[in-house]
């Protein structure tokens, strides 16, 4: 794998395979069609960076900054979120495959976050099948009419999260903390919930607990 140190050579070039960018500042960079095959990077900042109409496949981002990224019609496949900060993406604007309702065997979600900063980002109208998320952060953060059927909140923190028309069948929020879930709203058939944060979901039923 070639270590790369220098943002030119991203520039450079339209096509990268089997790369490893470490400690580069990419913030505000215009890096719009790129491929970027099998990569990593390391404690890199890609804040704002525009990545629009790119296609990232099997690659990984550690310890980076990839707040208010622009992902307009951009492919992602097989990418792994570590310690990254995330704040604001609007995900919903990449491009995705539609979950076909005659397809025997769904297509996962294949983006996936541990320990990150999500806060203020934007899924809305997603298909997030069996995303993973793993003791991350995600305030305020926009569900609304999103496919979260057996997505993991694996010690999860939900504050303000916004969830509406949202498929949350079989999704395990066991572990989640602070988040609300109007039951009338949102569909959570199968889903895993515990107790104290379970009592937002009969909140709106007009159920008195004593």
């Amino acid at each position: 794998m070639n270590i790369i140190t220098d943002s030119d050579y991203m520039m450079a070039n339209d096509e990268l395979d089997c790369c490893q960018f470490e400690k580069i500042n990419f913030s505000n960079v215009y890096f719009a069609s790129k491929r970027i095959f099998s990569s990593t990077f390391v404690d890199c900042d890609l804040s704002s960076c525009d990545l629009s109409e790119s296609t990232l496949r099997e690659c990984k981002f550690i310890n980076c900054n990839f707040s208010l990224v622009n992902l307009q019609n951009t492919n992602l496949s097989d990418i792994t979120f570590v310690n990254c900060k995330l704040v604001g993406v609007n995900w919903s604007v990449m491009v995705w495959r539609k979950q076909q309702t005659k397809r025997v065997r769904k297509i996962k979600f294949s983006i996936s976050f541990q320990n990150c900063i999500l806060d203020y980002s934007t899924f809305t109208e997603l298909d997030l099948y069996a995303a993973s998320f793993v003791e991350s952060r995600l305030l305020e953060v926009n569900f609304v009419d999103a496919n979260l059927e057996s997505a993991l909140f694996s010690h999860c923190d939900l504050s303000g999260a916004l969830f509406g028309d949202t498929n949350l069948d079989r999704a395990d929020f066991s572990t989640a903390r602070n988040y609300h879930i109007d039951a009338r709203r949102n569909s959570t058939k199968g889903a895993q919930f515990s107790l104290p944060e379970a009592i937002s979901l009969i909140h709106g039923l007009g159920v008195e607990l004593v």
